[in-house]
């Protein structure tokens, strides 16, 4: 069974939310489900859903290597915690 993950990358000044979330995705591996969720200024918040079996660690290891690129420089990510997950809809509920 698949878990998807949320995540919110963020950066400080006015880089386009919208902008890094589409390099975050192209960046992930080609087996990777990824969508947009929202955007809010200087935020976006992803619905990642890795394959089968992949643990957190591996998910948070991707996750980095991705946002270590250079055209990433500067965001930061981080997978929500239960509480602060939004109701995005029954379609991205793992």
């Amino acid at each position: 069974m698949c878990t998807t993950y949320r995540l919110r990358i963020s950066r400080a000044g006015g880089a386009a939310p919208e902008t890094a979330a589409v390099r975050l995705i192209a960046g992930l591996p080609a087996h990777w489900g990824a969508a947009l969720l929202g955007c809010t200024r200087g935020s976006a918040t992803l619905a990642l859903t890795p394959p089968a079996g992949a643990s957190p660690e591996e998910v948070s290891d991707v996750v980095d290597a991705v946002l270590a690129t250079p055209a990433l420089r500067g965001w930061a990510g981080r997978v929500l915690a239960a509480h602060e997950q939004q109701d995005f809809g029954e379609k991205w509920k793992p």
